[in-house]
């Protein structure tokens, strides 16, 4: 009797050793458990970037190709640091990576903790080097840049380890240019004048497309416009139905945003032109201009947006800018730490 009951025991023993080797060995084809079991410090939810239920497309043209930036290329995933992108090639799979690319996604992953200078106070905040995922359909997901989240920080800079300069992230520039489409069609359904001044006249100069590492769009609009209640009520509607965010500086000066938390959006002036033809906005910091410059504005199309830039617009640079025609890297900022010079 009892040696039965030994028997029935090791055939019990060997039935259970022989399904944990098969569920170990089911197991080891999924890249998750794989990853698990090679580094079991890691929780599983951290090893991937999820997939948002609300993606969207690439609008406005805002993505560079590896032609344009560098990229980090690996065999399931590719990344921009210029562009705070990562690119699904396929599903991440631990085991496919070798080290560099398993180090570099995980650092993805992670919080970075950047210091940096900004309206000439030091900041020292958590970031995540992706703020875009560009999945396998085409279609993104963002990490970032919403309605609660902060204008974008630390905004552009030179990245020394890489040795590159790192733009704005797109999601922020996506704000820009979201705000931009919204004002421009308001301002061309009136005929109104108006136009995109500072860097954005630069990159349409020299691109036909946006300064990827500019912090805000300049926007100059008619004050024949601009002191009608037509106006005023546009940027009302606009501020309700998008939850943009209104700041008035005096009567002829004025930001709209894309939230009160998140202050990036597009800053606009009222233009006049006096009895001289002498084109003035902003008194305080620019040079005057001969309307013959300025004026009639030319529509132009800027990454997929109908908008007007000045009607000579090399003219407008050669008078504005010092030095306009070569990329800056970003090594120095101005006075607030905001733009590159």
């Amino acid at each position: 009797m009892v040696e039965q009951r030994m028997k029935f025991l090791r055939y019990l023993m060997l039935i259970f050793v022989v399904g944990m080797f098969i569920i170990l060995w089911k197991m080891s084809y999924s890249s998750r458990w794989t990853t698990m079991l090679k580094r079991p410090n890691l929780k599983l939810k951290m090893r991937f970037f999820t997939r948002s239920k609300q993606t969207f497309s690439d609008k406005y043209n805002l993505l560079r190709n590896e032609s344009e930036v560098p990229f980090e290329v690996c065999k399931t995933f590719k990344y921009s640091p210029a562009d705070w992108t990562l690119y699904e090639l396929a599903r991440y799979n631990y085991s496919l990576e070798n080290t560099t690319c398993n180090n570099l996604y995980d650092s993805l992953l992670e919080d970075e903790i950047m210091i940096y200078k900004k309206y000439g106070e030091t900041l020292k905040r958590a970031n995540k080097r992706v703020k875009w995922i560009v999945h396998t359909d085409g279609a993104i997901t963002s990490l970032g840049c919403t309605k609660h989240t902060r204008e974008c920080e630390p905004g552009p800079f030179y990245d020394y380890k890489r040795q590159m300069r790192i733009d704005m992230p797109p999601c922020c520039r996506r704000k820009f240019m979201q705000t931009l489409e919204q004002v421009s069609n308001h301002l061309n359904a009136n005929n109104a004048s108006y136009m995109i001044v500072g860097g954005y006249v630069i990159s349409y100069v020299r691109s036909k497309g946006i300064l990827h590492h500019d912090e805000d769009i300049d926007l100059v609009v008619d004050w024949k416009h601009w002191k009608t209640g037509i106006f005023k009520d546009a940027m009302d509607v606009l501020t309700k139905k998008f939850g943009f965010h209104q700041t008035w500086r005096g009567a002829k000066r004025m930001s709209l945003e894309f939230s009160k938390t998140n202050g990036n959006g597009l800053g606009m002036w009222a233009y006049e032109i006096d009895s001289k033809n002498i084109f003035k906005f902003d008194d305080l910091h620019l040079p005057k201009y001969d309307g013959s410059i300025m004026v009639p504005p030319k529509i132009v199309m800027l990454n997929n947006v109908k908008t007007k830039t000045p009607h000579d617009s090399v003219a407008y640079l050669k008078k504005t800018y010092k030095e306009w025609k070569s990329e800056v890297d970003c090594k120095k900022k101005d006075g607030n730490a905001r733009k590159c010079i």
